[in-house]
């Protein structure tokens, strides 16, 4: 399976999921840009959590 550069995370993801695929090709005109790994986007996943987690916890700090 092969996406375009331009796609977006997610759907690579929900793509990858669907087919069972643990590895994709990116390519942009035809030519092989790299490989998006299922350990890649969990990485990704992990820090956009960590830091969605943090924003919130400085929210809930009340501020004397």
């Amino acid at each position: 399976m092969s996406v375009d550069a331009n796609e977006g995370i997610d759907r690579i993801a929900k793509l990858m999921a669907q087919d069972g695929t643990r590895r994709v090709l990116v390519t942009k005109d035809g030519k092989l840009l790299g490989v998006i790994r299922v350990q890649t986007i969990l990485a990704c996943m992990r820090d956009y959590i960590d830091s969605i987690s943090a924003q919130i916890a400085r929210a809930q700090v009340p501020i004397f």
